[in-house]
């Protein structure tokens, strides 16, 4: 079986994955107020370093990226349906639906 996968996307996608699910720690420690209202809880000065850089870092940049890449992945989709004479708007649907 012949393999066509782009790896540097593949790549880039895993290490958006993975500071999405440091995003996602946020809300695991805290609950659903501390993606948003932090200070309700008492933490230290380094926690607070760490809670931007989270917030500058993962949110601002790993998030837009992996949602670009999710886009792209849907015109790849797209465009190869279309090169193999096969019907793109079917399989998009049944991508989305999945």
């Amino acid at each position: 079986m012949q393999n066509n996968r782009i790896e540097t996307l593949d790549v880039i996608r895993g290490l958006c994955l993975l500071g999405i699910l440091q995003a996602n720690l946020l809300l695991f420690q805290y609950g659903s107020f501390g993606t948003e209202m932090i200070e309700l809880f008492a933490i230290n000065s380094h926690d607070w370093i760490s809670f931007y850089v989270v917030k500058v870092v993962v949110e601002g940049s790993f998030m837009p990226i992996f949602a670009f890449l999710f886009g792209y992945g849907m015109v790849l989709l797209h465009s190869k349906s279309v090169a193999l004479d096969q019907r793109p708007k079917w399989l998009l649907a049944r991508r989305f639906i999945m």
